[in-house]
């Protein structure tokens, strides 16, 4: 039995959702069927008032129909509807309108047994149908916008309501039946306008704006009604449409269409309180004044009662002002609070930082003791957890933070957030410098120590910069110099602090105008590329160039690898410059090949950063169909940084290049993080011995013991090795008699510009020796000593750091 009333039961909501489902699919229809008798009745009744004389009674009739049809028309709008919100507003409307019905069948009665036109009975129902209305009104839903002020505006309608009936029906009234209409209408429209500013868009609004629209006709046709009698408006009359219009509005309204599929529709994408929104403070002034007038009008036909009302109107009046008031104070200090406040460590911000700052160095300080300094806190590798470990997490480790520096602080001390993971501390009344380095060390100290968050054990260090105001510094002064201080800190190995210096900002200064300078150079194509020849040690001749990158400053000539690469590299410039070094140096080899009738290679290099360019193999591609070099003429020179940055990618592009005839090289192997696992697990042709080794190998057994293990080992993994860095005879010999493939050094040849190494190659064509080249280098050609330009002797790769090799 269990079982078979769970079933009978379990599928009773299923047979609801299907009668449901039914009712959608036939709302379309029923809505264009309801409608057609909408304006079928709507015709009848003005052909009726039209050709029927005396067709009073007629009219009521109509006026009966229209008011069951609205009936009808809520029912099915209810159905229709999917929101329990707006079910429940349709169903409060349906009872009102329904009153409004039975009201106009007891007016039909009364008339049918003779009496007067008056009938206490009908006008208390139709009054009592505003107080329906009202409820419709006055209910918010859970997705509407909720304030209690709006709550105080219903009840002023709610006042004005009852005091029109107490007006209406005491002993001696002294407000006509028809005037109560027309201030219930007035209160009607005034309440739906507020409620109308407080409905979600979509149905409810549309729902809303229908009922206010049929308020304000029936407000019109009312006050036409009751008090125009006299112009044609009587009953029987055409004037006697005005009564059934409201209804056949509303109706027209609801079912226009597709049905009364607008009663369902989700929101249509209208902003709630976007231009309705200004009918709020209209809607609360008229409700007010309403109330306070009918409640005054009591109080003068019942003192006891009138001003007992005229007294509840004025507290709900004062109540709306003191609420509205504190809400206008509780918005101010949010305002302040976001305008000066950091909203997820609840630490100052950068106004209120700059605010604080300014006053304080505005005050005089008389001694020392007084001074003022700023500390500019950034933590050391906080992306990288933010990265790892997600944003929610990077944002509780900055409040555990924020709290660690605020215990590390006095109270007179402000610590401010700027955004992301830089703090900043405002040192008030310090003795200069030493208590600011103090206070800096104790932060860089403090952070130095574990943080645990959900078990997991963090460790976060910082780098601080440190600026001490002077007389005439300003606030933003202070924040910029302590954030190159900070900068200059991380420059030195992060996790520590830094005083500020004038010649940090010198430094930076600097650093900014090459990067404007560097851009300039880049889209003039000002970039020159130098050539440095690799030799073959068996024969003397020359082999190869490896191709490095030069900049002649307008204003400050040969500017140094060493100072704008870094800076191509932080700027992310080094991309646009290492396509320009690849095309000028394919370009330029081609053209010597075509000359001299040679297959000279050129090495580029390639930094960690271009690798990280999803487009690095596409360039490369383009490059060589753009200048027609033939790829095994082209060598592509990295590190082991590169190595270390994506393995996987570095792998599949080195991969594709040398399928497609390009030869690698390892670059400076021996230092750094240089691995011997390195030969092996990359697609290397190649492997460059560091000049750190070669350096003085003649006299130091064990340079010379280590070159022999690199060059036999190279040799046994089949690839070519090359030792540069040469720059004594004795270095040439011992790699000779070691049996090193190439070499390159200063000893052999500088880097030279495209037209000079021409020069060169013009005088003796390729093969060419060691000796001419150095011959011709080092002498002009008018037999003097050739003077090399700033920069010329720094043999430098374009995207790495080598050593500055000397002459």
């Amino acid at each position: 039995m269990k079982s078979i009333g769970a079933d009978v039961w379990g599928e009773m909501p299923m047979v609801a959702e299907t009668k449901r489902a039914r009712l959608v699919s036939a709302g379309p229809a029923l809505g264009r069927w309801l409608l057609r008798v909408v304006y079928a009745l709507a015709a009848v009744n003005v052909i009726g008032l039209l050709l029927v004389p005396g067709s009073g009674k007629f009219s009521n009739y109509i006026q009966l129909a229209a008011a069951a049809l609205t009936v009808v028309t809520c029912l099915v709008a209810r159905r229709r509807s999917t929101d329990h919100h707006l079910r429940l507003l349709w169903l409060q409307l349906t009872a009102s309108f329904s009153v409004w019905t039975l009201a106009q069948g007891i007016y039909l009665v009364h008339l049918l047994g003779g009496r007067s036109r008056y009938s206490a009975m009908a006008d208390s129902l139709w009054l009592l149908c505003g107080f329906l209305i009202l409820l419709v009104l006055s209910s918010v839903g859970k997705t509407a916008e909720r304030d209690r002020v709006e709550w105080l505006d219903l009840g002023q309608a709610c006042i004005s309501l009852l005091v029109v009936y107490a007006l209406v029906f005491s002993k001696s009234p002294v407000l006509s039946v028809g005037t109560a209409y027309n201030v219930q209408d007035l209160v009607l429209v005034f309440a739906c306008a507020l409620r109308y500013s407080l409905a979600k868009a979509g149905a409810e609004r549309r729902l809303l704006s229908e009922l206010g629209m049929y308020l304000m006709v029936y407000g019109v046709c009312s006050w036409l009604g009751w008090n125009l009698p006299r112009y044609g408006f009587g009953m029987g009359s055409i004037g006697d449409l005005v009564w059934t219009l409201p209804f056949f509005v509303f109706c027209a309204l609801v079912l226009q269409k597709d049905g009364i599929a607008l009663a369902a529709q989700p929101a249509d994408g209208m902003p709630a309180g976007n231009l309705p929104r200004h009918f709020r403070g209209l809607s609360a002034i008229g409700l007010t004044v309403t109330s306070i007038t009918a409640a005054c009008c009591l109080a003068l036909q019942r003192p006891k009662t009138g001003f007992l009302s005229l007294a509840i109107a004025f507290m709900v009046f004062v109540a709306r002002v003191v609420t509205r008031e504190r809400q206008l104070q509780s918005a101010h200090v949010r305002l302040e609070q976001r305008a000066l406040y950091d909203t997820l460590t609840g630490l100052g911000n950068r106004a209120l930082l700059t605010q604080e700052l300014s006053c304080a160095l505005e005050r005089p300080r008389s001694d020392a003791s007084s001074a003022v300094a700023v500390l500019f806190v950034d933590l050391d590798r906080f992306k990288a957890i933010n990265d790892s470990l997600g944003h929610a997490f990077g944002d509780r480790l900055l409040i555990a933070v924020a709290n660690l520096l605020k215990s590390a602080l006095r109270p007179q001390d402000l610590l401010a957030r700027l955004g992301g993971d830089e703090f900043v501390v405002l040192l008030r009344g310090i003795d200069g410098e030493r208590s600011a380095a103090l206070i800096g060390e104790r932060i860089v100290a403090l952070l130095q120590e574990p943080i645990v968050l959900d078990e997991r054990v963090n460790y976060v260090t910082a780098s601080v910069g440190v600026m001490i105001a002077e007389e005439t510094t300003t606030a933003d002064e202070m924040l910029r110099n302590a954030d190159c201080a900070m900068y200059a800190a991380k420059s030195s190995g992060k996790n520590g602090m830094k005083l500020f210096s004038p010649s940090m900002m010198a430094k930076t200064s600097k650093g900014l105008e090459l990067e404007t300078d560097l851009r300039k150079a880049l889209q003039n194509r000002a970039i020159e590329v130098w050539y440095q020849p690799i030799y073959a040690v068996g024969g003397d001749v020359v082999r190869g160039f490896e191709a490095l990158v030069r900049w002649r400053h307008p204003l400050r000539g040969m500017v140094p690898p060493l100072e704008f690469v870094p800076i191509a590299e932080d700027t992310g410039l080094i991309l646009e410059l290492g396509r320009q070094v690849l095309h000028q140096a394919c370009t330029d080899l081609r053209a010597w090949n075509e000359r001299f009738q040679s297959r000279l290679s050129v090495s580029v290099n390639i930094s960690a950063r271009q690798f990280a360019d999803p487009r690095l193999l596409e360039t490369i591609t383009n490059t060589l169909q753009q200048t027609g070099l033939d790829p095994k003429l082209l060598k592509l020179e990295i590190t082991e940084s590169v190595l270390l940055s994506e393995p996987v990618v570095v792998t599949e592009v080195l991969t594709a290049a040398r399928a497609l005839g390009i030869e690698i090289c390892l670059d400076d192997f021996g230092t750094g993080y240089s691995s011997l696992s390195y030969l092996l697990d990359f697609p290397f042709d190649v492997v460059k011995i560091d000049r750190s080794f070669v350096k003085n190998m003649e006299q130091d057994k064990r340079r010379m013991e280590m070159v022999r293990t690199i060059v036999q080992l190279v040799r046994q993994l089949d690839k070519q090795v090359i030792a540069e860095g040469v720059e004594t005879s004795g270095e040439l010999d011992c790699l000779r008699g070691l049996d090193c493939e190439l070499v390159q050094g200063f000893l052999l040849s500088r880097p030279l510009a495209f037209e000079r190494l021409s020069t060169i190659l013009e005088a003796d064509p390729v093969p060419c020796t060691i000796e001419t080249v150095h011959e011709v280098h080092t002498r002009s050609p008018q037999g003097t000593p050739q003077s090399s330009p700033a920069g010329e002797g720094v043999a430098v790769s374009p995207w790495h750091t080598a050593a500055v090799a000397t002459s």
